[in-house]
């Protein structure tokens, strides 16, 4: 019966050692997945954080291209007004060479005008005086004719 309890014991000590190697088993199996999963959270961090630094680069690239995408359309815009301006200038030059020669034209042509008045005018008074002179020479002659 001695023999049997030890037995018994012993199988009871060697089912508890089994039993207590398969536990520590599991806590160093779950030890490492535990800190196989804080290095790959602690990896994961470092990558968000790398991500997020990036991330901050891209967005300053972004703004500093969208000024410059703004600035070239804004140069853009202003060349457009400038072709445009100067269009309307070119225009306007030649309206106003245009007005310029039609003023000249009719200045011309009023002068030519006024010059045959003039000629018209001396003529007609030279005309006159002949006449009120044959007709002063006319009126005598019957006068002392009558």
């Amino acid at each position: 019966a001695v023999v049997s309890t030890q037995s018994t014991g012993e199988l009871k000590s060697g089912e508890m050692d089994r039993k207590l190697d398969d536990l520590t088993q599991q806590i160093i199996g779950r030890g490492k997945l535990v800190q196989e999963k804080e290095e790959c959270a602690k990896r994961l961090r470092e990558e968000r954080d790398k991500a997020r630094e990036k991330e901050k680069k891209v967005s300053a690239e972004l703004v500093t291209l969208k000024e410059s995408v703004n600035s070239n359309r804004i140069v853009r815009e202003l060349r457009e007004e400038l072709l445009d301006e100067r269009e309307k200038f070119r225009k306007l030059q030649l309206e106003s060479t245009l007005f310029k020669n039609a003023a000249k034209e009719q200045l011309e042509k009023e002068k030519s005008v006024n010059a045959e008045l003039r000629h018209v005018t001396s003529f007609s008074r030279g005309r006159n005086r002949s006449n009120n002179n044959d007709n002063c020479g006319e009126s005598a002659v019957e006068g002392a004719s009558g």
